[in-house]
């Protein structure tokens, strides 16, 4: 932070700090000095904080946070909430200033010697005061807020440097949350972790929303019991009726066809009862999965929605203990996404499907889509769905931009940038040739294009007005041409995942929470298994198993992983997070292993060699598909 002749070199600073600290191992006089000036200075500043109010006071602060004496545990202890206070103590305007430099430091320093020392400050001393909060300590929290702050701005740090293991872990997050939701009710000021969002890891928010769609979902089928024993006497209410217009679940190939289901009957014709006070029931055929899916989950009211999800695809033997429904989405969003429907387009630089701005489809489709990705949050399902960092910064109300095109469409964003940075030779507009519009292709392989303000095809695009081009470039991206179809996706998400939890999540936890973890250690897999039927952990087929496995290319480690559990993706906190089982299931015979998805049970037969086992393990999981015979 050097702007304006403010603000310190914190590289040298620390090449200085490093001396001492050198001087004071051949010195040992040197340390003790050095740490009663770092004190004086700090009682100074306290005393003295209210004159903290220009960029060339406010900028020894930033010293002191750098001072290593701030890494030593028992130091720390005394010097740390003197040096937050301070921080507390001053005008807004300091704490603008404070984020701003910080956002500009190095990685290595801003984490090794500013938050990392912070976080173990905190918690020491929640260990050694046994989990009471003081006022020191918010302090100190607070301080932490504000890194955080400059990191969204820099994403110098990964979000994983401010989570709190020890909070997240030890502390009774749970009741936290309930006081954080009492305060928000009735205006109280009682201490929450939940004020400070950014401190739980993922899994401790998963759980929480885990825990909230539990509850909702026992107060709903509760509900709906006495509905059904009382009749009108308790009544839920019309639950404000479908949640979309009424759809005929006819047309199209919507996905996985086989013989059973292209014979199976429609779902207001195959036995299974449309409603249950237990359960949203969705009924299917493969034939016919888009289709019927979107009709089942639009003729759903609002209170069946929040009831556990139960799936049937019509005409197979699967009970839905959970591995059902797994494969319901899995098939739901591998169709969805396909270019025969409309609704996406996937773009190739970054991998990833956006939403289709020229789509013919009616804005209820996009709504159920993302009413589809809601209900599997709530219903604690991982997906396998590749959408763009921003889009969850949208469901979540925060502003995009040109970083953001960066990484969704990077050759576009390069161009821009480089139209931004021109210096000649020969002007901007005789050089590019813009003006402001845009032209996009739209579903019949036309061209359309659109102005990017009032009259724009008549406003040649200059050195004076490049960078509203660009603004308004970017915005119609990534807000103005898929504004229909984006809103309605976000109506639908937000049925099922408007709880207050969600406020708690950034963009990239909120991506886990939808798509798992994309890294797949299976160590910790193998290390969390539990054996049933004579199996151990020793016993020879066990160990050639997971041989086999470990031997597997990352896609067959995939599939392998789908098979076993219903889901290719790690769940949040990684696959030993799994309770997974690998059960007996009788003598060496000729018997493909298989599994029940619902309970993570993998059956496996005792083979006679490591070799017979890979090849029907190979064969099972490359032929892996349904509930029923086929």
């Amino acid at each position: 932070g050097k702007e304006e002749g403010f603000g310190i070199d914190v590289n040298r600073l620390e090449q200085v700090y490093k001396l001492i600290l050198k001087c004071g191992i051949a010195n040992q006089d040197i340390i003790p000095v050095f740490h009663t000036a770092t004190n004086t200075l700090i009682r100074d500043l306290d005393n003295n904080s209210n004159l903290l109010t220009s960029p060339e006071s406010i900028q020894v602060l930033l010293a002191v946070f750098q001072n290593p004496l701030l890494s030593q545990s028992k130091m720390a202890y005394t010097m740390n909430p003197k040096i937050c206070k301070v921080v507390m103590n001053c005008i807004s305007f300091s704490h603008k200033l404070l984020i701003k430099w910080w956002s500009e430091y190095p990685a290595s320093i801003l984490g090794g010697r500013i938050v990392r020392p912070i976080q173990d400050y905190v918690s020491t001393t929640l260990e050694r005061e046994c989990g009471h909060v003081s006022p020191s300590l918010v302090c100190t929290l607070n301080v932490l807020a504000l890194l955080e702050e400059s990191n969204q701005r820099s994403n110098l740090l990964p979000i994983e440097e401010f989570y709190n293991n020890l909070i997240s872990e030890k502390m009774d997050v749970l009741q936290h949350y309930i006081v954080w939701r009492q305060n928000v009710s009735t205006g109280g000021r009682g201490f929450s972790f939940c004020n400070f969002p950014f401190l739980l890891n993922n899994e401790a928010k998963s759980n929480l929303l885990q825990t909230e769609a539990r509850l909702t979902m026992h107060e709903m089928v509760q509900k709906s019991r006495m509905e059904q024993m009382f009749g009108g006497i308790f009544r839920l209410g019309d639950g404000g009726g479908a949640v979309a217009p009424s759809r005929k679940p006819e047309g199209g190939n919507g996905g996985n066809s086989d013989a059973a289901s292209c014979s199976a009957p429609s779902p207001e014709n195959c036995g299974v009862e449309s409603h249950h006070p237990d359960a949203c029931i969705i009924r299917i055929r493969r034939s016919r999965l888009i289709q019927d899916a979107l009709a089942e989950i639009a003729r759903q009211n609002h209170h069946d929605l929040h009831k556990p999800l139960k799936v049937t695809f019509i005409g197979e033997e699967g009970v839905d203990a959970g591995g059902v429904k797994k494969e319901f989405f899995q098939l739901l969003c591998e169709t969805v996404m396909q270019p025969d429907y409309d609704l996406f387009v996937y773009q190739e630089e970054s991998r990833t499907y956006w939403f289709n701005g020229q789509s013919l489809e009616s804005e209820a489709d996009f709504m159920l889509i993302g009413l589809v990705i809601g209900l599997a949050i709530y219903n604690s399902v991982i997906l396998d769905v590749h959408f763009p960092l921003c889009l969850y910064k949208k469901l979540l109300g925060q502003n995009v931009g040109m970083k953001d095109l960066e990484v969704m469409q990077p050759e576009i964003a390069r161009s821009l940038k480089k139209l931004l940075e021109w210096k000649g030779p020969g002007s901007v507009s005789d050089v590019f040739c813009f003006d402001f519009t845009i032209d996009q292709g739209s579903t019949f392989g036309e061209v359309k294009t659109f102005e990017l303000k009032p009259g724009g095809a008549s406003i040649p695009v200059t050195e004076e007005n490049r960078h509203e081009y660009v603004d308004l470039y970017v915005d119609f991206l990534l807000n103005e041409s898929i504004r229909t179809q984006f809103n309605a996706f976000k109506r639908g998400f937000l049925l099922l995942a408007d709880g207050p939890v969600l406020r708690l999540f950034r963009p990239q936890e909120l991506e886990v929470l939808v798509c798992g973890t994309p890294h797949l250690d299976f160590k910790a897999l193998e290390g969390n298994a539990k054996y049933e039927g004579n199996y151990q952990a020793d016993s020879k087929v066990v160990q050639w198993l997971w041989t086999v496995v470990n031997e597997m290319s990352l896609e067959d480690k995939r599939k392998f992983l789908k098979f076993f559990t219903g889901s290719d993706r790690a769940p949040i906190g990684g696959l030993g997070r799994l309770t997974t089982i690998v059960q007996r299931a009788g003598p060496d015979s000729d018997r493909l292993p298989t599994a029940h998805t619902c309970f993570n049970t993998l059956l496996l037969p005792e083979y006679g060699s490591r070799g017979k086992l890979r090849t029907l393990l190979h064969t099972a999981i490359q032929n892996a598909a349904g509930f029923g015979l086929e």
